[in-house]
């Protein structure tokens, strides 16, 4: 009997002992976590509490004060000393990825500083979620901190920063035409002719600079500004450009209008790629001998069909009437 009482005993004081502990670190970290609203020296001291703090570290995240921003600088500083791969620092970046879109405003630019941490610890994936999250962010500051980040080669996220490129914000448009514009692998040219037409000055006139970088002429970007023009007419000009100009390629331009929304500028393109005299293409041939058989617009349809019709046997062959 007395061996089992001693057993018990023993057992007692090692669980008061551990329970304790445990309390001692959750007192601890109350103290030191309350600290950060006012102290930032604090922050070694939350640091090296570790796991206790966590909670109170994330929930300083869902608010807006003083203690925000050094929550988050705890917490990056938590990921930076983890051992690379640690399952301990992939939990946690796992943690903050999913808690993103709870964070206030200062907790996402918080957390968007604490994924920098991330891929060095090799948490890239929980990285790559919390820059993903703030691109599609609502606030400005924490999107353009995403940008500069996602274009970086440890993020590899540049295809993320392109839907960036119709944001409402100019500020936003700005930025991610700086980020990607240089990047040809990511971005052609074709796709940066919108923002010719971009109601930011400053947008056109980056987009400009962008494509004279690239190598594109004046009389290019001439070109660009028109095929993007909201007006259909405007649109049309390009094929007056194209006969007088022998350092334009017409095919590309000629194969953009085919695919034009308006039905007016599908039907001119359709007939100047298949008028006599002009430069024969076969991809162009095919593209009007489709817009003959599936075109949404019934009139573009039936012009198509005539000009594929009117050529020699050996250009086409013949479309049936429908």
């Amino acid at each position: 009997m007395r061996k089992k009482f001693a057993v018990v005993a023993v057992v007692l004081v090692v669980g008061i002992g551990a329970a304790g502990w445990l309390l001692r670190g959750q007192l601890l970290a109350r103290y030191y976590v309350g600290r950060l609203e006012s102290d930032d020296s604090a922050i070694e001291r939350v640091v090296a509490l570790g796991e206790p703090a966590v909670p109170r570290l994330l929930e300083l995240l869902r608010q807006d004060t003083a203690a925000t921003r050094r929550a988050g600088r705890a917490l990056a500083r938590m990921l930076e000393q983890c051992p690379k791969d640690d399952p301990r620092c992939l939990a946690l970046a796992g943690r903050i990825a999913e808690s993103f879109g709870d964070f206030s405003l200062a907790g996402k630019q918080a957390a968007v500083q604490i994924a920098e941490a991330l891929p060095a610890s090799g948490a890239r994936e929980a990285a790559a979620a919390i820059v993903r999250a703030a691109l599609k962010d609502g606030s400005a500051i924490s999107q353009d901190q995403a940008i500069m980040m996602a274009v970086r080669p440890e993020f590899n996220l540049s295809a993320d920063v392109l839907p960036l490129l119709n944001d409402r914000k100019p500020e936003i448009r700005r930025s991610a035409l700086l980020a990607v514009g240089a990047l040809k692998e990511i971005v052609s040219d074709e796709e940066l002719l919108p923002s010719l037409q971009d109601p930011d000055t400053e947008v056109r006139g980056l987009c400009e600079a962008t494509l004279r970088g690239r190598g594109l002429r004046d009389k290019d970007i001439r070109l660009g500004k028109l095929v993007t023009d909201p007006s259909p007419l405007k649109r049309l000009e390009v094929l007056l450009h194209l006969p007088a100009d022998a350092d334009l390629d017409p095919r590309l331009w000629v194969q953009k209008l085919c695919q034009d929304t308006s039905p007016l500028v599908r039907a001119s393109a359709a007939r100047f790629a298949m008028e006599p005299g002009a430069p024969q293409d076969a991809k162009l041939t095919e593209r009007v001998r489709e817009m003959a058989r599936h075109d949404p617009d019934g009139t573009v349809r039936q012009i198509a069909e005539f000009l594929i019709n009117s050529q020699q046997p050996e250009r086409s062959e013949e479309i049936k009437p429908h």
